[in-house]
């Protein structure tokens, strides 16, 4: 028998920021406007392609857990942990160190994801043992099994979120999804044609809804779609808060669309690019959402983003500057690891020290 093929899956705990098709809600009247734009509309997701969408994630997943032993059948996992783990998943901010370990972070979480590995693989190590004919081991309790569903309902609900395929639980059609992973988790393994090995068997794709062939076709292009939708939404919502912004008396704008308060010039000359600047400064979504931020960090002035350049060139030393940066002067449509394709992003930045670069004379 031949092994199916199926989209990826996450092995692990992912923290990464998310590119799903975003609720107007979370930015007020500046995301109602964005998302009443013609651009935006045109690029919103379709109930049906959600429907199918989930129903082949669904699908993907049961395949998964058949194929690597996990449970027998759909009637062995607890649904409900499957859920609840893929709804704390989606519900929880990132870990405040994505290379390390954040217990305080891990807490929130009914099995801590730090432990996934460890106990999902001694899970399967016992089922292996179990199913050895000269081994006496004992059926994984049921304790046992809802720690592990839940586990790998939690592996799953991160995939979700740092791949994008949706914004929350909410957004999950738990019909669709149930019937995918009860299909493939009740479906047998395709033929295995010796003439061609790694062909597709189209008899064994008629039982499914939506043929497990296209899979990876369907998805990759819903993300795409996803990433389209967002960087357009993102850019919109900018521009709405921008216009809106401008009306502040306090608020300068100047020619490239960089905004900003002046709240102390600072002494002497204005910051060039070239110059070495030690800074604090906090960073912040416009919806207040905090994404970083640091004391008495250094940098040259020409080594961020444009805004961040243009932006200290209107202070000097002891400098105090609010910033209001276009998503095209941040980020742009790559985004980074917490901030969205095209966000637009506001600065509190007070500049402690600059040092400008060494002239060297030349010699007579």
């Amino acid at each position: 028998m031949k092994t199916f093929k199926f989209f990826a899956i996450a092995a692990a705990v992912v923290a990464a920021v998310s590119c799903t098709q975003t609720s107007s809600v979370k930015y007020g009247k500046y995301g109602k406007e964005a998302a009443q734009h013609e651009e935006v509309v045109k690029l919103a997701a379709s109930e049906g392609q959600v429907d199918t969408v989930t129903y082949l994630l669904g699908l993907n997943y049961g395949l998964m857990l058949k194929g690597n032993g996990f449970f027998d059948d759909f009637a062995s996992l607890n649904l409900k942990e499957l859920q609840k783990g893929i709804k704390d998943a989606m519900a929880a901010d990132d870990p405040s160190n994505p290379y390390g370990m954040d217990e305080e972070w891990a807490k929130q979480f009914k099995v801590s994801p730090y432990d996934m590995n460890m106990i999902l693989n001694g899970y399967l190590e016992e089922r292996r043992a179990a199913q050895d004919e000269e081994a006496e081991k004992p059926a994984a309790s049921k304790g046992q099994v809802d720690t592990v569903t839940y586990l790998l309902g939690l592996n799953y609900g991160f995939m979700f979120k740092s791949n994008g395929f949706f914004e929350d639980f909410s957004n999950i059609n738990q019909k669709e999804f149930k019937q995918g992973l009860n299909e493939g988790m009740s479906a047998g393994n395709p033929t295995n044609d010796p003439a061609n090995p790694y062909g597709k068997d189209e008899e064994w794709a008629k039982q499914f809804k939506v043929n497990p062939y296209d899979m990876n076709m369907i998805l990759n292009g819903f993300l795409a779609n996803r990433r389209a939708y967002k960087a357009t939404f993102n850019k919109h919502v900018g521009e709405s808060f921008l216009k809106h912004n401008a009306k502040n008396p306090n608020v300068q704008q100047t020619a490239s669309g960089l905004q900003y308060i002046i709240h102390s010039e600072g002494d002497g000359e204005k910051i060039l690019p070239q110059d070495k600047v030690l800074v604090n400064y906090k960073g912040t979504l416009i919806d207040g959402t905090q994404f970083d931020a640091n004391d008495s960090t250094e940098f040259y002035a020409n080594q961020v983003i444009k805004g961040w350049t243009e932006g200290l060139g209107l202070v000097g030393k002891g400098g105090k500057v609010t910033l209001y940066i276009p998503g095209d002067l941040a980020y742009g449509e790559r985004g980074a690891r917490t901030i969205e394709p095209n966000s637009t992003l506001i600065f509190e930045v007070e500049v402690i020290d600059v040092i400008k670069p060494v002239v060297e004379e030349e010699a007579e």
